[in-house]
């Protein structure tokens, strides 16, 4: 059944406000807008929209606390608050699934002029990130590592690895993995003050730290790597053959432990399925 041009026009109407109410509760209410409001006096109009509006950047500002628990717990709830309404009224949510909320807040806070200068804070932002998209990544089965085992040197040297889609890799110029792990403690309140500040003064700013993340099955892991691992799994990653991987990781890193890498990558799961190249 059609739908008769009067309610196409009214549908229309609807969407036209409905688009200019949400770009208002990011910005400001508008004359025009208010018009539509049946309200008896300006100031009642305007109270009801900012306690509307209140409301939204609280519920926005949970959620991405809820995403990035340590960024928060560094910073302080205050502060993050601050933080996240300035965010989301310069980036507002542009899809409805809450899965894809605050996916650009790393970069955000390398900009911002109250957080630009805490290089760390980003970069702990991105490994959360990492975690999160790890999380709800598609599931898929990983290689069993007597497959390989059973493969011939030659032919698994030329071959490329499909690795896990849950996999995520980070780098920092400053120890993201040892302020994490911290603040685990900190967040669920299994330590008490003086602890936590003991802990604190053990991690010294400035000191390069590498990150992995994937949920091979049903839990989130994380691994503080090397940088030669790093590069190695970036390489694997890139689908260079095995042989390339090592090469041109051994290229900038001499001390390149290779049996120990691959071992490392058996262990944690990282291989879906493996290329072989077919000789001509």
């Amino acid at each position: 059944m059609k739908s008769s041009p009067h309610s196409q026009q009214a549908t229309s109407l609807l969407a036209q406000w409905q688009e200019t109410f949400s770009l208002a509760l990011f910005d400001q209410l508008t004359p025009e807008l208010q018009e539509g409001f049946q309200e008896t006096s300006d100031t009642a109009c305007k109270q009801r929209f900012a306690i509307y509006q209140n409301n939204i950047f609280y519920s926005l500002a949970t959620a991405l606390g809820d995403l990035y628990p340590v960024v928060k717990n560094l910073v302080g709830d205050d502060f993050f608050t601050g933080t996240a309404g300035v965010y989301f009224r310069q980036y507002p949510p542009q899809k409805a699934a809450m899965v894809f909320l605050g996916e650009n807040f790393a970069d955000f806070l390398r900009t911002f002029e109250h957080t630009q200068k805490m290089s760390y804070l980003a970069d702990i932002a991105e490994l959360e990130l990492a975690r999160h998209r790890s999380y709800h990544a598609a599931d898929k089965d990983p290689l069993v590592a007597e497959v390989i085992a059973h493969m011939a040197p030659e032919l698994l040297a030329s071959s490329s690895v499909e690795l896990h889609p849950s996999l995520h890799y980070v780098s920092s110029s400053d120890p993201i993995f040892s302020i994490w792990q911290n603040n685990q403690e900190d967040i669920h309140n299994k330590q008490d003050e003086s602890q936590q500040e003991s802990q604190q003064k053990t991690i010294t700013l400035g000191e390069p730290q590498q990150v992995l993340v994937v949920r091979p099955i049903y839990t989130v892991c994380m691994y503080h790597i090397e940088k030669s691992v790093y590069d190695f799994i970036q390489h694997l990653h890139h689908r260079d053959t095995i042989a390339n991987a090592i090469e041109n990781t051994l290229k900038d890193h001499l001390e390149f432990d290779v049996g120990q890498s691959i071992q490392f990558i058996l262990q944690t799961q990282l291989i879906t399925h493996i290329n072989q190249t077919v000789d001509d």
